[in-house]
């Protein structure tokens, strides 16, 4: 089969990795792939080979402005091509802007995040059919990283999205990565006979956690941006650290994103006298990560958004580390390897976290879990779904 992915980011995250994996996985499985890129996405040396960046360096409006070239280069490869796999969703109003000018080939998407209805793929306010929240997301992501921008052009964007939205909903068939997912974006009318839940997958190579009688390494791996909550984990160690006396407790952060949000979780740092606790690594590369997550003990995913799937939860699974989630995670995914907390409820993961650091018997509990859990995420099992998919649809 000749399968085409074409996806879009502003920044290397856990859906370009996806990609990556999906891709060499249908490869080895004797598919021919080709990746279209828009944004700022390098591909690694193994698949420069079959990747081609049509836009390079996009930093806004990713789109509305691939809406035109991604729709001319999905006609240009239509005759190698025997199905079109969009990944990332920003790029689903152009393949639907291609199906609406008579595209001959099926066109399946993977719903990864929300930018199919709402215009920064966050939802947080979770009101997005809504011109206010439109203008009010876009406003507070856009000034947060250019205070210059001209107030008409958020204006006109939030204005014409509805458009874009109706685009996006006339593809062949969607991948959501959660039933979450599915249900939301069934709330914001897209038909639910179109939609499957597939969830997000990787190579599994479970790693044995080692038993640690001293249990005071906490992690977090993503974005650092308000919506994941990484605000809420710094809050949480400074009360675990000056009431509850834990001094030796530690907290490690990886990931890059909003620079004004992070210096704001660095300026907390400091107000809570937590620099000796707490690190920033800023973005690592996967080997590094892997030790990461070795040396550590207990993964936090602070979440206020509703969180599509998490792929860094099944990888800190996948080393045996128990999970702290917010129910703005999807339950499914971590089953009985961690703990659930209230979202943007500081009190309850402090609570939480000390169930974990304080009882060696749950923490073992949990961590022996995680085994079962990750093995439904196998690439192997999750790929062939995916192209039980594709075979439906030509």
């Amino acid at each position: 089969m000749r399968i085409t992915i074409i996806h879009a980011a502003y920044y290397y995250s856990g859906s370009e990795k996806s990609v990556e994996l999906l891709a060499r996985w249908l490869m080895n499985n004797g598919h021919e792939v080709k990746i279209i890129s828009v944004g700022k996405y390098n591909a690694p040396d193994d698949l420069k080979v079959i990747e081609r960046n049509i836009l390079p360096n996009i930093n806004k409006a990713l789109t509305l402005k691939a809406l035109f070239p991604i729709a001319d280069v999905m006609r240009d490869y239509e005759n190698n091509t025997d199905i079109y796999h969009i990944y990332n969703v920003f790029p689903m109003a152009a393949a639907g802007l291609y199906k609406l000018f008579g595209g001959k080939r099926p066109v399946i998407a993977t719903l990864n995040n929300y930018a199919g209805f709402c215009p920064t793929a966050t939802a947080t306010y979770n009101e997005c059919n809504r011109l206010s929240c439109r203008i009010r997301c876009l406003s507070e992501s856009i000034k947060s990283k250019n205070k210059n921008i001209n107030t008409l052009y958020i204006y006109l964007y939030c204005m014409m999205y509805p458009l874009l939205i109706d685009l996006s909903k006339k593809l062949d068939k969607y991948i959501a990565i959660s039933e979450q997912v599915k249900d939301m974006y069934i709330t914001y009318g897209y038909n639910k006979d179109k939609i499957i839940v597939i969830p997000e997958f990787f190579y599994l190579n479970y790693k044995t956690k080692d038993n640690d009688s001293n249990l005071s390494k906490l992690l977090y791996v993503g974005t650092i941006s308000r919506h994941k909550g990484v605000d809420l984990l710094i809050q949480a160690l400074n009360i675990i650290k000056n009431k509850y006396g834990h001094h030796n407790i530690n907290l490690t952060i990886v990931g890059k994103g909003d620079h004004g949000y992070e210096s704001y979780c660095k300026e907390l740092v400091m107000k809570y006298n937590l620099i000796p606790n707490i690190r920033f690594l800023g973005y690592v590369p996967d080997d590094e990560l892997d030790r990461i997550y070795a040396e550590n003990h207990i993964f936090i995913h602070p979440a206020r958004w509703y969180e599509p799937f998490g792929r860094t939860i099944i990888e800190a699974l996948s080393h045996g580390l128990p999970c702290i989630v917010s129910d703005t995670v999807s339950r499914n995914i971590i089953e009985d390897a961690g703990l659930i907390f209230k979202k943007d409820d500081v009190l309850d993961l402090v609570e939480k976290i000390l169930l974990i650091i304080n009882d060696k018997t749950l923490y073992k509990r949990l961590s022996d879990n995680t085994r079962n859990v990750i093995n439904k995420f196998d690439i192997n099992n999750i790929g062939k779904k995916i192209v039980d998919t594709y075979i439906s649809l030509l």
